[in-house]
């Protein structure tokens, strides 16, 4: 032992222990996978969604990678990258999170890959004698439980990460829809009664108590046992605080008695209010009739969960279709790209307010530039849909064409008036009848054309703290209206500019404007910008109306009138957001098969409206570059320079310096230790 001690201590060791210790390091770093990201947006780390998806697997998810090892230099980089993804993935998951490299060298992988639908690809190979041409699979087949998705070929590493992570929590969601839930966290289903409404009848009360009970256990069943049930009868003193919370229906009587009965699935400090409520006619009351219906509860259930969101489209006011219609009449029409952008992520239904109610699992929906007014009753169910912790989207034109323009010598232009602004200004958002040019336009300059009323929004003017357009810019605005917030933050809300013109923009009326590629100056009367373009506006609105319009209200068969759910104000957050332009989001305008850096904000503002603020980041991965903005020639000269010669010469110059900083060192070293020796000392 002491011979092995003296070993170790002595120099004969070290190269020994050196390999050891190499290989014990190689070995942790295999097992303990991390790396530093230091770009802006976090190019090469995995998202809090990302791992979110993969840390409670219940079943097996695999992911099958069909890659030749012998790719062109470009997609040789986009495996590499895939690869440590993929890495990622399995170190934020558990066991349940599989990841298998097929050999494509051997037949059984490639029998494998055809039967998953993969195909070979052509990519070019540049070399010494020219193009050549290759063919190589680039696809990954991902499986669980029955379900089979694969994502082939796979291009670039833009957009990887958000691909990904969508597919998989799309397959997640479609197998289990509870599988968000943490091991033994359960949704509470409850009912409440207020005390004085129970003493009237209890007999029946209970009976309703149990018919409720009954239908929880139904759904419970098929829940796989994840619900949890409450019922609880409420003191008086309590009840209007407890109907306030809830946003359940509360009658006061005449003895001052708080009548009302209510339901609401939770988790944790997230809630849905059910539609159940209660008529009182006389002495009598009628207490909610559940029917079996189950989808009472399951559609609660999954709108508190957000697992198949679904997105409102509002029709029925020649808004343009929401899906593509370009072969009806054999017209090219426009439509509006959501349907592309939402991807399969979401689904886009559209909605006639005038027939129907907006269902209870929808988290958000779209008004995209109706042409004709609401009816108070449609006005009304969009302002409850928000009081509910819904949230607005509204794509408006502050100015329309004016059909008559070549008939009448009128303005090109008209306003574009709209009684949406009775719910907008209701909530502090004021939409400018005017449109905003910018002397930073498109410009042609071939034949010296500006086009002032289109404009690309940079970096510098769209929001650094929100998720819609925090990693990226330079999207285009056309024919935008200007808008404003001010009202809303008097009101306590929390406001977002997420789009700003420049300083040397101005905004004309529809009289003033008469569009024209020639250079343009303001007019007389027009307003100096900048300009707010696209805004949001978060928190607990105010409703717009007083109390329900007549028009809804119904009586029962003795004349009595049935009580309404109005809600005098929001009871859950919600979100309304506004753009002063619809042009942006139909198909004339933004190709929906390659929609670029416009198509990525109106996908990142269905996510943000729709809850899923960690897809917006990850979606702009890889796919938008930090450019250079130098407005001086002068300046961007010397940079140039600085780049191409400056950088090189600095490095010699370091260079020069080490080496002379290390010939005084040895001279000092020999004048310090051996004065007397002349000898030189050699490198």
């Amino acid at each position: 032992m002491k011979k092995i001690l003296d070993w170790i201590k002595s120099p004969k060791s070290d190269i020994v222990l050196f390999i050891i210790g190499l290989v014990l390091l190689n070995f942790v770093g295999y097992k303990s996978f991390k790396r530093i990201d230091l770009t802006s947006s976090n190019n090469y780390s995995l998202s809090k969604a990302s791992k979110e998806v993969v840390k409670n697997l219940k079943d097996p998810l695999i992911v099958n990678v069909f890659f030749d090892e012998d790719l062109p230099a470009n997609y040789s980089q986009v495996y590499k990258y895939l690869k440590d993804l993929l890495e990622e993935y399995k170190s934020a998951g558990n066991k349940n999170f599989i990841v298998n490299y097929m050999d494509m060298s051997k037949s059984e992988n490639i029998d494998s890959a055809t039967k998953f639908g993969i195909r070979k690809v052509q990519d070019s190979v540049y070399n010494n004698n020219g193009v050549s041409v290759k063919l190589d699979y680039r696809g990954i087949a991902i499986t669980f439980g029955n379900d089979v998705e694969i994502i082939d070929p796979i291009e670039s590493t833009g957009g990887l990460e958000y691909t990904l992570t969508s597919t998989f929590n799309r397959m997640i969601s479609s197998v289990d829809m509870l599988s968000s839930l943490k091991a033994g966290e359960k949704i509470k289903v409850a009912i409440y009664m207020s005390e004085s409404l129970y003493k009237i009848d209890e007999k029946s009360c209970d009976a309703e108590f149990q018919s409720f009970k009954e239908l929880f256990s139904s759904v419970n069943t098929k829940m796989e046992d994840r619900l949890e049930y409450e019922e609880k009868i409420i003191p008086d003193s309590d009840s209007a605080a407890m109907a306030e919370k809830y946003g359940f229906y509360l009658k006061t009587t005449r003895n001052n008695d708080k009548h009302f009965v209510g339901a609401v699935v939770s988790l944790g400090d997230n809630f849905r209010t059910l539609p159940v409520y209660h008529i009182e006619t006389g002495s009598s009351i009628i207490l909610p009739d559940f029917n079996d219906d189950e989808s009472l509860i399951i559609q609660g259930i999954q709108s508190l969960l957000n697992t198949t969101t679904k997105i409102g489209y509002v029709t029925g006011h020649n808004e343009p279709p929401s899906k593509d219609v370009s072969s009806m009449q054999g017209q090219q029409a426009a439509y509006t790209v959501f349907g592309a952008l939402a991807g399969e992520s979401y689904t886009v239904n559209d909605i006639d307010l005038s027939k129907e109610e907006i269902p209870m699992d929808m988290n958000s929906i779209i008004i995209c530039e109706p042409q004709t007014d609401y009816s108070e009753e449609e006005l009304y169910k969009i302002d409850q849909f928000v009081m509910r912790g819904g949230n607005l989207i509204v794509f408006k034109d502050s100015l329309s064409q004016n059909p008559y323009a070549q008939y009448t010598n009128g303005p090109y232009f008209v306003e574009a008036e709209s009684n949406i602004d009775t719910l907008l200004n209701a909530y502090g958002i004021e939409r400018k009848q005017n449109v905003v040019l910018d002397e930073e336009c498109l410009i042609d300059y071939q034949n010296n054309n500006h086009y002032y009323w289109q404009f690309e929004i940079p970096k510098e003017r769209a929001s650094k703290n929100n998720p819609v357009t925090k990693n990226f810019g330079n999207f285009t605005m056309f024919l935008t209206g200007s808008l404003s917030v001010e009202k809303a933050k008097e009101m306590g809300l929390k406001t977002t500019v997420l789009a700003r013109s420049s300083d040397s923009s101005w905004a004309e009326t529809a009289s003033s404007f008469s569009p024209t590629t020639q250079k343009m100056s303001p007019s007389e009367n027009a307003e100096k910008g900048p300009f707010d373009l696209l805004v949001l506006a978060e928190g607990n609105f105010k409703s717009a109306f007083t109390k329900t319009p007549d028009s809804l209200l119904k009586t029962d068969d003795d004349g009595e009138v049935q009580a309404s759910n109005f809600l005098v104000s929001s009871k859950q957050p919600g979100k309304v957001m506004v753009c002063g332009n619809s042009k942006i989001i139909l198909s004339n305008y933004l190709n929906p098969n390659n929609p670029g850096a416009s198509g990525l904000l109106i996908a990142n503002i269905l996510d943000y409206m729709n809850g899923n603020e960690d897809l917006c980041e990850m979606r702009t991965k890889g796919t938008v570059y930090d450019v250079l903005n130098v407005k001086s020639k002068v300046l961007a000269k010397f940079m140039q320079y600085f780049n191409e010669f400056g950088l090189p010469l600095f490095v010699i110059i370091a260079g020069v310096i080490v080496y002379v900083c290390r010939k005084n060192r040895r001279k000092l070293i020999n004048e310090r230790y051996n004065p007397d020796d002349q000898r030189t000392i050699k490198k």
